[in-house]
């Protein structure tokens, strides 16, 4: 999948960060789970970490959890891959840094 390939080659090259995977998902740690994408039918299931709730799309779900909040977002295509979604992602690989 091309959307999968194009988060994994930008994600990996983050230093210290180490991926891999359960019967169900791909994982990617630096220390501890900073993205959990889990593959489906037609789309693929991103589970991040943030400081705040983010209620706002593509967030599909945002949920209290400790001390952190865990987010979705699921994405199909290529032009799904924004910046912003990006930044999502570096945040909450630095949230557990």
């Amino acid at each position: 999948m091309l959307v999968f390939d194009k988060l994994l080659a930008e994600v990996a090259d983050w230093d210290g960060v180490l991926v891999g995977t359960t019967p169900n998902c791909i994982v990617f740690t630096r220390r501890l789970t900073f993205l959990v994408i889990r593959p489906m039918k037609k789309e693929l299931d991103l589970k991040f970490y943030s400081k705040v709730a983010h209620p706002e799309k593509p967030v599909l779900k945002s949920v209290a959890s400790i001390n952190k909040f865990e987010n979705h977002i699921r994405i199909a295509l290529l032009d799904d891959l924004r910046p912003a979604l990006f930044r999502y992602l570096r945040e909450s690989y630095e949230l557990l840094a």
